[in-house]
C-alpha cells in the first residue's frame, strides 16, 4: 500500500526519533546535568513523542467502501465521506500532484496527510500512502480531500 519512498522515510524518521530520545534518556542519567538542562531534556522528549504520536495515529491506512460511504481508514478518527455530499472528483496528473504545497501534515513519514494547497485547486485535505495516482474530492460543504486512487474508488463512484 505504502510507496517505497514514504517506507524509506518512515524508517528513517523513527530511526532518528529513537536515538534522539536514547541520546536524551542518556543525558538525564549523566551526575553534572543542571536542572534547567533536564528540563530542557524533557521538553525535547515530549515534541519527539508527540511527533511519533500524531504520525502513528495519523498514518493512512486505505480506503473502503461502506455503502453510500467512502471511508479514509487511519489509526485515530476515520474520515467518512457520504456519497450525497460529494459534489465531484477528479484524478490528478502527476505534474499537477508536484503543484500541491503542503501547509500542514507529514510529507512521507507515514505516508501524506494533513493540509494542502493548490495554485488552481484551492486547499484540501490530504489522506494518502502515495504521492501519484490521486483522486481530488470536492464536497458539498467545501472541503476537498486528495486520496489514492484505487479500485475502491472507481467502484465507489460506478467508473
Amino acid at each position: 500500500m505504502w510507496s517505497e519512498r514514504v517506507k524509506s522515510v518512515t524508517c528513517g524518521c523513527i530511526m532518528v526519533l529513537f536515538l534522539a530520545l536514547s541520546l536524551c534518556i542518556w543525558a538525564l542519567y549523566q551526575q553534572d546535568v543542571s536542572p534547567y538542562l533536564r528540563a530542557a531534556i524533557f521538553a525535547l522528549m515530549a515534541l519527539l513523542f508527540l511527533a511519533l504520536g500524531s504520525g502513528v495515529l495519523h498514518c493512512p491506512l486505505g480506503v473502503k467502501v461502506d455503502g453510500d460511504d467512502l471511508i479514509m481508514n487511519r489509526l485515530f478518527h476515520p474520515v467518512r465521506l457520504n456519497r450525497a455530499q460529494i459534489v465531484s472528483h477528479e484524478s490528478l496528473s502527476e505534474e499537477e500532484a508536484k503543484q500541491m504545497h503542503r501547509r500542514l501534515g507529514c510529507n512521507g513519514f507515514t505516508g501524506y496527510w494533513g493540509k494542502a494547497r493548490h495554485p488552481q485547486k484551492g486547499s484540501c485535505k490530504v489522506h494518502t500512502s502515495r504521492w501519484n495516482e490521486l483522486t481530488l474530492i470536492r464536497m458539498r460543504n467545501g472541503e476537498q480531500y486528495l486520496i489514492n486512487d484505487c479500485s475502491e474508488i472507481h467502484r465507489f463512484f460506478g467508473e
